[in-house]
């Protein structure tokens, strides 16, 4: 009997990739998928498709972080609303900015993502890598779980550090 699936995040940095792999029981899996999926399609098909282009989402275990732009509160009221909705939805954690950015560049923030992916996973001071990292306009959101309160805080420092990070916010756990 398969227990759990295999994740695998590859992750690029001045050429060269590393893979890493973690293990997510399947249960978990399946139903972060569905929360994602749910999610997709409530704001996909609905009058906030044009509003839900500029939010993103990250499902870990049945808690949900939103980041990105709102152009009104209506709309995150009622993302946040829908949201709780979905059956597995166990926690929510709304890092969405009302405010546009006056600029921002993607492509930056997706460097900095893999920076710090990319060295989380050499500090060896890290012994299991269970973190999803998502950055919106040099601001890190840090979500997963790791061994301890120690790792925790090396995974906040290491995200902090990188050259262009203007904040760090962990929902890491340690389990």
């Amino acid at each position: 009997m398969i227990s759990s699936c295999i994740e695998t995040v590859a992750i690029g940095s001045l050429g060269a990739s590393y893979l890493m792999t973690r293990a997510k029981p399947v249960k978990e899996s399946v139903t972060d998928a569905k929360i994602a999926a749910d999610i997709t399609r409530r704001f996909t098909s609905s009058e906030y498709r044009k509003e839900f282009k500029k939010v993103s989402y990250n499902v870990y275990q049945g808690r949900v972080l939103l980041t990105g732009f709102a152009q009104n509160k209506k709309f995150l009221n009622q993302a946040i609303k829908n949201i709780w909705k979905i059956k597995g939805v166990d926690e929510l954690m709304n890092e969405v900015n009302l405010d546009e950015p006056k600029k921002r560049n993607i492509a930056f923030d997706h460097l900095l993502a893999t920076q710090i992916k990319t060295r989380l996973f050499l500090n060896e001071k890290i012994k299991s890598l269970d973190i999803n990292v998502e950055v919106y306009n040099k601001k890190v959101f840090l979500i997963g779980n790791l061994n301890n309160n120690s790792e925790i805080k090396i995974a906040s420092k290491i995200a902090g550090r990188v050259k262009g990070v203007k904040e760090v916010t962990s929902y890491l756990r340690s389990i």
